[in-house]
């Protein structure tokens, strides 16, 4: 297993790196400031054959720097993943796989700060609770990643999973999904 972990260093980056704790796996973490990222990541996807899970910030352009001024994965490097299990974890990741044709479990819009909730219509939010949803989405995640279960299962587990009493909750779960 090997993830990509585009690391800000901000709180939303904190919490999502729990999806992976205590998982045995090759983690190539770039930080801020680290300019010498892209060989080691290119190099690690396309060595990946199992499991490739993909965080961070992003865009329906790629997987972002943790600058935010140059794309990790984009659709001049994705053609190197190969992996039977592909998980990409960051705001609409969803529209790059569909865009590149990479089948993934990945998720859409993703909530992890109070404005980020008000701009979706989430006016019932505060730190607290959306800290909340996704540590449980986050230890769900980890659950099905240890499981090593079929992945095109995991929207299913992962929308039954949904707390009605949280509204972030809701919106997030239900923007996940597997790009056949």
């Amino acid at each position: 297993m090997t993830i990509i972990f585009s690391d800000r260093g901000d709180n939303d980056c904190l919490l999502l790196s729990s999806m992976w704790r205590g998982i045995d796996a090759n983690v190539v973490h770039i930080t801020l400031g680290d300019n010498s990222w892209e060989d080691r990541v290119n190099d690690a996807i396309s060595s990946e054959d199992d499991t490739l899970i993909l965080a961070g910030h992003g865009t329906e352009h790629g997987l972002l720097s943790p600058n935010f001024m140059e794309y990790v994965v984009h659709k001049y490097n994705v053609g190197l993943i190969h992996a039977k299990r592909v998980v990409c974890f960051w705001c609409y990741a969803s529209k790059f796989c569909r865009k590149n044709d990479l089948r993934s479990f990945s998720t859409s819009m993703f909530i992890s700060n109070v404005e980020e909730a008000m701009v979706n219509r989430c006016k019932n939010s505060d730190e607290s609770s959306i800290d909340k949803a996704n540590s449980d989405i986050y230890n769900d995640m980890r659950k099905l990643i240890m499981e090593n279960n079929d992945i095109e299962t995991w929207t299913s587990v992962m929308w039954n999973r949904i707390d009605v009493r949280n509204e972030v909750d809701v919106f997030n779960r239900q923007g996940m999904r597997w790009n056949e």
